[in-house]
């Protein structure tokens, strides 16, 4: 089995992927280039506070 293919299966196991799209946008916002990023289907846990 070919790596691609390999990592392929390994991928389908997970119902979310973030990859380069939601990083991408954030870095632009911290260097500047943009004023904001938004993300779809976001949970309020997901940008809660920690301790």
């Amino acid at each position: 089995m070919p790596a691609w293919d390999a990592l392929a299966d390994v991928m389908r196991g997970f119902r979310t992927a973030w990859g380069w799209g939601n990083f991408w946008g954030h870095m632009m916002v911290a260097e500047g280039s943009v004023d904001a990023a938004l993300s779809y289907d976001t949970s309020p846990w997901d940008v809660a506070a920690r301790p």
